[in-house]
C-alpha cells in the first residue's frame, strides 16, 4: 500500500511504495519523489530511491518553509524549496538502523540517531557532530537557550535519563534533570 508524505509548502511529495531488505534486517522504505508533479528519482536520487525505515518522528518541512529534509539513507538530503537545490548531509552510515527522527529550529535542523545527533545549520550548511557512544539516545530537542536537551537511557540504572550540552562549548552542563 502506498503511503504519501508531502510538503506543506510546496509541491514536494514523498510517496512510499514498499520496502526493501538488502541484507541481514537493514529494513528500507522503497520511494518515489516527485516535485512539481514530476518524478524526480533520477534526479535526486540517482539509483538508490531508499529511506530510513522509522518516520514516526520525520518532520518534512523547515519551520520558515525555506526547506525539505528527505531522509534518504546514509544521512539524507534538503532540497531547497525556493531554487530545487539539493543539499546533501554529513554521511551516516546504515542510517536505518540509528535514525530516530529529525526537527526543525529556528535555522537548525537536527537529525536525531541513536548514536549521535547531527546539527545541521541551515543558512552556512555547516555540520556539527553530538556522538553518543552508548547509542543509548531516546530523543532530542533544543531548549530556549539553544542548548540540546538529550533524553538517553542509561544502561546501568536502566531508567531514561536527561542531560543538557550546551553546543557553543561542546560540553555537558547538566545531567539528570
Amino acid at each position: 500500500m502506498t503511503e504519501t508524505l508531502a510538503s506543506i509548502h510546496h509541491d514536494i511529495k514523498i510517496e512510499l511504495t514498499g520496502w526493501d531488505e538488502p541484507n541481514n534486517g537493514r529494513m528500507l522504505h522503497v520511494a518515489d519523489l516527485y516535485i512539481n508533479g514530476q518524478n524526480a528519482n533520477e534526479t535526486y536520487f540517482k539509483d538508490w530511491n531508499r529511506l530510513d525505515q522509522r518516520l514516526e518522528k520525520y518532520t518534512m518541512d523547515s519551520v520558515d518553509g525555506k526547506f525539505v529534509f528527505v531522509p534518504s539513507e546514509s544521512g539524507g538530503f534538503l532540497i531547497n524549496g525556493l531554487n530545487l537545490e539539493q543539499i546533501k548531509l554529513p554521511y551516516k552510515g546504515i542510517s536505518t538502523v540509528t535514525f530516530l527522527g529529525n526537527s526543525f529550529h529556528d535555522n537548525l535542523l537536527l537529525l536525531i540517531h541513536s548514536d549521535e545527533i547531527i546539527i545541521v545549520n541551515l543558512l552556512n550548511h555547516v555540520s556539527t557532530r553530538v556522538p553518543f557512544p552508548e547509542e543509548n539516545i531516546h530523543w532530542a530537542e533544543l531548549n530556549d537557550k539553544k542548548d540540546l536537551l538529550v533524553t538517553y537511557y542509561d544502561k546501568n540504572s536502566q531508567t531514561l535519563k536527561k542531560e543538557i550540552f550546551d553546543l557553543k562549548k561542546q560540553t555537558t552542563i547538566q545531567n539528570e534533570l
